[in-house]
């Protein structure tokens, strides 16, 4: 079977591509500084001059992110079960 080449539109859509990352981490970046600014302020009453809580905050939000992570690939192959 031969090979399909399709032309392609080098300008536009890399350019498209560029600007939609820039445009993808900086709404993160933004998200971060938010996050970490209300964490600052919620921490700041805390009154310790260690890291622990931040420590223990980031351990808790890592540990929930994956429980969701892999909790995503159950319901993904409960939906496909009820399909088939």
């Amino acid at each position: 079977m031969p090979d399909i080449a399709f032309p392609q539109q080098s300008g536009s859509n890399e350019r498209t591509r560029r600007s939609g990352l820039i445009v993808f981490f900086l709404i993160l970046a933004i998200g971060l500084g938010y996050v970490a600014l209300h964490l600052a302020n919620d921490l700041e009453s805390t009154q310790q001059s260690s890291v622990l809580a931040y420590f223990l905050l980031g351990i808790a939000l890592l540990i929930a992110l994956g429980f969701e992570f892999v909790n995503g690939f159950h319901d993904t192959a409960n939906a496909v079960a009820t399909v088939i």
